[in-house]
């Protein structure tokens, strides 16, 4: 990396005023963080973010209160982009925006996996067993100069949330959630920590939970009151017959018997 000044008015000549010009910093980089550190090439990728805010398509989340926070919004969105090696106008509709938070939708994390995590595979397999609430995934990928598949299993129940997907098509949405959490295992450099969809609904649904009073039970009750109820078990018959307590029966008092004479406890005298 090198630097260098420039005079602000770009003629490189000098000028006809004795106090000194302003100068411009100019920062030569081609290191890994040279779309940040490159003066250059941070500029292009502004113009880009620039021109992505002022398009009508520009989602609602990232155009901000001013022009300038717009583009900022957009300049997250493509340096993402440029790190994962996408294209940044196709995934500017794949975002949210929950709690000031910037997340993508898991489909999105999903395809970035398959394309950058160089699986020997070239992507992620997965399969099902079990059914409703137990519907369970089974995901797996060969990381590059390993021979053994890492695998992870994610089980329905414990990922669901209020997500209409959830119910619309579960197998789709525990293909993007399985991968997203095999990442994060076992590849967490491909998505550096990024927030999604899933992510975001579990935010929601923490802080809905904070709004709710204290007797409603504990931080994790009140999180699951907000999500969709588990199918209740049946209760299966019995052929038992119900224990009856009978209450214990007093011994009945008996009477004493006594002999003639014997009431002044005394012996009966001949006569």
């Amino acid at each position: 990396m090198s630097v260098g000044t420039v005079p602000q008015n770009g003629n490189g000549t000098g000028t006809a005023v004795s106090r000194q010009q302003p100068q411009r910093l100019i920062v030569l980089d081609t290191g890994v963080d040279a779309d940040l550190m490159d003066t250059a090439r941070f500029e292009h990728l502004y113009r880009v973010a620039k021109m992505m805010s002022l398009t009508s398509l520009c989602p609602k989340h990232l155009q901000g209160k001013t022009p300038d926070e717009g583009a900022a919004n957009c300049f997250l969105v493509v340096q993402q982009a440029r790190r994962w090696g996408f294209d940044p106008f196709a995934i500017m509709g794949e975002t949210y925006v929950v709690g000031g938070k910037l997340a993508y939708q898991g489909k999105l994390v999903a395809a970035v996996v398959n394309a950058r995590a160089g699986l020997r595979e070239g992507r992620l397999s997965f399969s099902f067993t079990g059914a409703g609430e137990n519907r369970t995934i089974k995901i797996w990928g060969t990381l590059p100069g390993e021979d053994s598949p890492r695998d992870i299993e994610v089980i329905l129940r414990n990922v669901k949330t209020a997500n209409d997907m959830w119910t619309k098509d579960p197998d789709q949405k525990l293909v993007y959630t399985g991968a997203i959490k095999w990442a994060r295992r076992h590849c967490p450099e491909i998505i550096l920590g990024v927030v999604t969809d899933d992510d975001l609904e579990i935010m929601r649904l923490e802080a809905e939970a904070r709004t709710l009073p204290p007797t409603g039970g504990t931080k994790t009750d009140r999180i699951a009151s907000r999500l969709p109820p588990e199918p209740e078990s049946e209760q299966q018959p019995t052929n038992e017959a119900p224990v009856v307590t009978k209450p214990e029966e007093k011994p009945e008092a008996k009477a004493e018997t006594r002999e003639p004479g014997d009431e002044d406890g005394g012996e009966i005298d001949d006569c």
